[in-house]
């Protein structure tokens, strides 16, 4: 168990209620989770789930908050990415973690939604490589 989920487990277990299920990979390869976002540790509920390298694609904000930022990143690695913008970068970024086999995980509302109903997702043109 990793060290973020040692310190997490009695949040996971009495707080929030949730038993994880470790996801059964058995082809090694990257996938890409999209998930809507519920609480502010969804990141550690899903990287305790899914074995192997995962970043999360986050806003710029999230890396603004000094040391809490150094920890978030330290512990589920994270892809920043422009609010409200099609940031080419974090594509790139995306696609080159995931050709060396990571797993990119998603919450494409961008926002959390508390009643479970998902949110306005903002459409984006198409990128042609």
């Amino acid at each position: 168990m990793a060290p973020v989920s040692i310190l997490l487990f009695p949040v996971k277990k009495f707080i929030y209620h949730v038993k994880i299920d470790k996801f059964k990979d058995n082809k090694k390869r990257s996938y890409l989770v999209l998930s809507n976002h519920q609480t502010p540790l969804d990141r550690f509920f899903i990287s305790s789930a899914i074995k192997g390298d995962i970043y999360f694609v986050a806003s710029e904000d999230l890396l603004s908050n000094g040391a809490i930022s150094h920890f978030i990143d330290f512990a589920v690695g994270l892809i920043p990415i422009k609010k409200q913008t099609s940031d080419i970068h974090a594509v790139r970024e995306c696609i080159r973690l995931g050709g060396e086999g990571a797993t990119i995980v998603m919450f494409p509302e961008g926002n959390r939604t508390y009643s479970g109903e998902m949110c306005y997702i903002k459409p984006v043109p198409q990128i042609h490589f």
